[in-house]
This record gives structure tokens, C-alpha cells and sequence, in this order.
């Protein structure tokens, strides 16, 4: 890395907004793509924090107050079970 990033660090939403604003800046630089064609791939049963990128990667239901988010789209959170070599399949 060349650069480093520093944050308030208050609360795990602005980790994750830096992570995403890092990844989407990054993968645009390598890749020649406007930053605002790209998504995050969120999931169901997930929540990021309160930010307006996190709430767009987090599951709809827990935008309670109807802020508005990013229309990125969504996958189903898969479910682990332990053991993991007996549940693979």
C-alpha cells in the first residue's frame, strides 16, 4: 500500500464506508470504470450501520426510518453449519 487512511473511527459504519470508498476506488483505478457505474453487493439478514452506503449493502428491513440508500443489489446470506467438512454440500 502507498496510501493510509485515517477515519474518526467512532463507529463500525465509518469502517465500513472508508472499506467500500477504499475497495470501489481502488477497483476503478485498476479496472478504468467510473467509481458511480460500480455497486457493493450487500445481504439479507445483514446490517452495516446507518450510512447511507452501508444501509444500501444492509438488508431492507432494517432501514427503519426510510433514509434513502443505493439501489445495489442483494444475496442471500448463506447459512454455515458446524461441523464445516460434515455440511459442505
Amino acid at each position: 500500500m502507498t496510501q493510509v487512511h485515517l477515519s474518526g473511527g467512532n463507529t463500525s459504519a465509518e469502517a465500513n464506508e472508508l472499506a467500500m470508498s477504499v475497495a470501489l476506488t481502488q477497483f476503478s483505478a485498476d479496472h478504468g470504470i467510473d467509481k458511480s457505474k460500480l455497486c457493493v453487493l450487500g445481504f439479507d439478514n445483514s446490517f452495516h450501520g446507518s450510512t447511507t452506503a452501508t444501509l444500501s449493502c444492509s438488508s431492507l428491513d432494517v432501514n427503519t426510518n426510510n433514509l434513502p440508500a443505493f439501489p445495489w443489489p442483494k444475496a442471500e446470506f448463506p447459512q454455515l453449519k458446524y461441523p464445516l467438512a460434515t455440511y459442505e454440500k
